[in-house]
């Protein structure tokens, strides 16, 4: 009776030993899975962080760029009206320049109509 308790025990103690094992075992291949999730959680922020970083960057840059084109274009923009302004102008006196002398050539015109015709009248 007593070996069979002390059998029993050494079983049971056996069972409990094996049973606390595994139960550690398992603890320990959770225990590293979770490490290794939190290593890649911990990678895939850092990625996330460097990702946004430079996403802000870009941002930055691109908003220069969009300021500066947007000040090149109203720079382009007076510009092109400058030339319009001046090619107007241009355009309006070489316009008065030719009606002067389109003037200019009918009185010469008609002042040589009429010496023609009073030397005709002479002749």
């Amino acid at each position: 009776s007593l070996q069979s308790i002390e059998s029993r025990v050494s079983q049971d103690f056996q069972d409990l030993w094996q049973w606390t094992s595994d139960e550690c075992r398992q603890s320990n291949e959770r225990l590293k899975d979770l490490e290794q999730r939190v290593i890649c959680s911990s990678a895939t922020a850092r990625e996330a962080s460097v990702s946004v970083s430079a996403l802000r960057s870009a941002r930055l840059e691109v908003g220069g760029s969009v300021k500066d084109c947007l000040e090149q274009n109203a720079k382009l923009s007076a510009r092109i009206d400058d030339l319009c302004d001046a090619l107007v102008k241009e355009v309006q006196e070489r316009m008065a320049e030719a009606h002067r002398l389109q003037h200019e050539l009918c009185e010469r015109r008609d002042s040589s109509e009429l010496h023609d015709f009073g030397q005709e009248l002479h002749a």
